[in-house]
C-alpha cells in the first residue's frame, strides 16, 4: 500500500508544481494535483498487487 501512496504523493506534487508554473489558483493546484495523483496512485496500487501476488 505504501507504493500506491508514494506514487500518489509524487504525482500530486508534480501536478501542483505544473499548476504553480501556470500561475493557477489554489483550486487549480488542487485539481491538477488530483488529476496527476489519482491515476498514478492507481498504477502504484496495481504494481503493489502484482508484487504481492508474485510473492515479492
Amino acid at each position: 500500500m505504501t507504493i500506491a501512496a508514494a506514487f500518489f504523493v509524487v504525482a500530486f506534487a508534480i501536478g501542483w508544481f505544473r499548476a504553480t508554473r501556470r500561475e493557477g489558483t489554489l483550486a487549480d493546484k488542487l485539481q491538477w494535483g488530483a488529476a496527476h495523483g489519482i491515476p498514478a496512485g492507481l498504477v502504484g496500487l496495481a504494481i503493489a498487487v502484482l508484487l504481492v501476488r508474485s510473492g515479492g
